[in-house]
């Protein structure tokens, strides 16, 4: 048996996790969640609020199927159980562990969740968010190799206090962002066999505690060779807020729809939200960089000087 520490949560596992924080047993005073090997209906859940294709999920269920991958059961936000497919690997089986089922136990657990990762920022956090190919993995990546530490990638965990929680002391980056950023992938495991896209280590740039978030950037990208800045305010900010929210298909199935809406309404009031429209051609890393940083220092939550 294994025991982590992410999200603020104690967990349990009968599988190895390299992307997590390891801790001793006898450090584990109780557990918060319980990940093991286990049976798992292949037919799904016996009352389903919501049934698609491929997941099921209602109240205190969620059940996920991937294809040559496994079954997976997530419970009352305390428990994963894996039955995986015979000769799979363990790098893929983490990787929708750590995904789609994190997501959807964080959700049972009542916490709000963006698709986005979360920079520190002196005493506070940002966030980037956006639709895939949006570019917000190679922004935090540019801000990491900057100096700056993160504290979540792909999910960004919100609590009742409009705090970012700490996720995994890693992020992910495809090849051409190494690439471009000068990171040597050779020593790097890959997520999955045949796919680059390779895990990064954060080492002493992971920041552990949780930090209120204040600014949440929306990447979007088009033809044009300018950036465009955006802020939304009030009401303008739940629509979008809810079309970022990490795997929002779930939240009915879950009966999480009117407990989300008070998050993002909590958020919206709490957190700027702005987006930045930036050329599709060439990205201009360092340039959007450099219109974030200007913009922090606009808003007071960092100096020309850092």
């Amino acid at each position: 048996m294994y025991y982590f520490n992410a999200f603020k949560l104690t967990i349990q596992s009968e599988l190895f996790f390299p992307e997590l924080i390891e801790i001793p047993e006898n450090a584990a005073s109780h557990n918060d969640i319980m990940i093991k090997f286990g049976e798992v209906n292949p037919l799904g859940l016996l009352n389903a609020k919501s049934t698609k294709l491929f997941y099921q999920a209602h109240e205190h269920q969620f059940w996920l199927h991937v294809p040559e991958i496994a079954y997976f059961l997530v419970e009352e936000g305390k428990q994963i159980t894996i039955a995986p497919v015979p000769g799979v690997d363990e790098d893929s089986i983490r990787l929708f562990l750590l995904g789609s089922c994190m997501g959807a136990l964080l959700m049972q657990r009542n916490l709000f969740l963006l698709h986005a990762n979360a920079v520190k920022i002196g005493d506070n956090c940002i966030s980037f968010a956006g639709q895939s190919g949006a570019g917000k993995s190679t922004l935090a990546a540019a801000f990491w190799k900057r100096g700056y530490s993160i504290l979540a990638d792909d999910i960004c965990a919100v609590n009742t206090e409009g705090d970012v929680i700490s996720s995994f002391p890693q992020m992910k980056v495809w090849a051409d962002t190494a690439k471009q950023l000068s990171i040597d992938t050779d020593p790097l495991r890959k997520i999955r066999p045949n796919i680059e896209k390779f895990a990064v280590a954060l080492g002493d740039q992971f920041h552990h505690q949780a930090l209120p978030l204040k600014v949440i950037y929306l990447l979007k990208n088009h033809t044009k060779d300018e950036f465009i800045v955006k802020s939304y305010s009030g009401m303008q900010k739940l629509q979008p807020l809810k079309n970022n929210t990490y795997r929002q298909q779930y939240l009915e199935g879950l009966g999480k729809n009117k407990s989300n809406l008070t998050n993002l309404g909590r958020i919206a009031s709490q957190t700027a939200l702005v987006s930045i429209t930036r050329p599709s051609a060439g990205f201009k890393l360092d340039e959007l960089v450099e219109l974030i940083e200007h913009d922090l220092v606009e808003r007071g939550l960092t100096s020309a000087s850092e």
